[in-house]
């Protein structure tokens, strides 16, 4: 039975309507405009570990020591080239004093910490430079000065003179112009050696590491002239000393032997796998950088001569050691930097301030600070 045409008229015109507007609705899509794409949120910023948050190159060229005002709160560095620098916190340090001294040997700070003692030239024959920071001025000492350290304070120097008859103990007296020079012993026939003021006028005298000979060390009574041995004499026995307050600390090592760190009556306080110029007193705390890998393989005290000669380094950790400040009993050791950071650092003469350690990287010589 066939639909009548009118119904067939009527299915056909729904249809159309139905395509109809399913075309508009298709070409309402096309034509609408799109929304502006948002963009994906930023990322957060790379949070990296503490110890590197933490650490930080300071100086604007490689230094060779530096030194901290503890009252004005201000650092300063002497440069390779013997240039001294303020370091500032945008980057570009301020030019203390632009006098050059060729091959630098070693440094002192006084005991008021106001003036420097530089050597420099020939280590043989080392020249001596006296800086001063509250004038800022360079001073000569005798050109016959072959060693000497800083004594009871910034007023004087206990060393030693060349002359034609002998090898006199001197005291100079910076506070005379010319500087005034007394004779504690006409001759002391020692040459290869050094000399630390321990206070109270005892002056230790240690011969320089060697692995090929014993080296001595003994104590001499500045008033009455007695001397006593000090350490038994050791290979590339290594001694510094440290003040902390009114204490003293010695530090030192020798071939094949760990750290040791003494009170002022030679009482061993603890002992590490680690060397004098990697540690730091605060009043009641140690700091110590231990070198993590053994470099060429041995322990960093079989390798004192490559150490100082630098054909060996270190990658360090930082370890610190609290002691009770009145009895000097260890009463905790903590690591606190497993690495330092991914890049190698081999650090000296740190030194402790206001919660910071401030120290030198022997892998480029630039000075770094480290929060804790």
């Amino acid at each position: 039975m066939k639909l009548p045409l009118k119904i067939i008229l009527i299915i056909v015109l729904i249809l159309i309507l139905i395509l109809g507007i399913y075309f508009f609705i298709q070409r309402f899509k096309e034509t609408k405009p799109s929304l502006p794409v948002t963009p994906p949120p930023p990322k957060p910023p790379v949070t990296l570990p503490p110890e590197i948050q933490k650490l930080k190159k300071i100086s604007q060229f490689p230094a060779f020591d530096f030194f901290i005002d503890r009252n004005l709160k201000k650092i300063f560095y002497l440069d390779l080239n013997g240039k001294i620098y303020e370091v500032a916190n945008n980057g570009k340090d301020i030019l203390v004093s632009d006098q050059t001294l060729n091959a630098l040997n070693k440094t002192e700070i006084s005991p008021e910490k106001n003036k420097i003692l530089v050597a420099f030239g020939n280590p043989l024959k080392p020249q001596w430079r006296i800086f001063d920071f509250l004038d800022r001025f360079w001073r000569p000492l005798p050109e016959n000065l072959f060693q000497v350290t800083w004594g009871e304070n910034d007023n004087e120097l206990i060393g030693l003179l060349i002359t034609e008859t002998g090898v006199p103990l001197v005291k100079i007296d910076l506070s005379q112009n010319p500087p005034e020079i007394k004779t504690i012993l006409s001759d002391f026939r020692m040459k290869d050696i050094e000399l630390i003021y321990s206070g109270n006028q005892q002056l230790i005298i240690v011969e320089r590491p060697s692995k090929k000979y014993l080296s001595r060390s003994w104590k001499l009574n500045l008033k009455d002239k007695t001397i006593e041995e000090f350490l038994p004499a050791q290979l590339d026995l290594i001694i510094k000393k440290q003040k902390v307050d009114q204490k003293i600390f010695f530090l030192y090592v020798s071939l094949n032997e760990p750290l040791k760190i003494l009170d002022s009556q030679l009482k061993e306080i603890t002992s590490l796998n680690t060397l004098p110029s990697k540690c730091v007193f605060s009043e009641n705390q140690i700091f110590c950088f231990i070198p993590q890998i053994e470099p060429l393989g041995q322990p960093i005290q079989n390798l004192i001569d490559e150490y100082l000669y630098r054909k060996a380094f270190t990658q360090d950790i930082l370890r610190k050691i609290e002691f009770d400040p009145e009895t000097l009993v260890i009463k905790n050791t903590e690591t606190l930097q497993e690495e330092l950071t991914n890049e190698p650092f081999d650090i000296v003469n740190p030194q402790y301030f206001d919660n910071a350690l401030y120290f030198i990287n022997r892998y480029d010589n630039f000075l770094y600070e480290l929060k804790l």
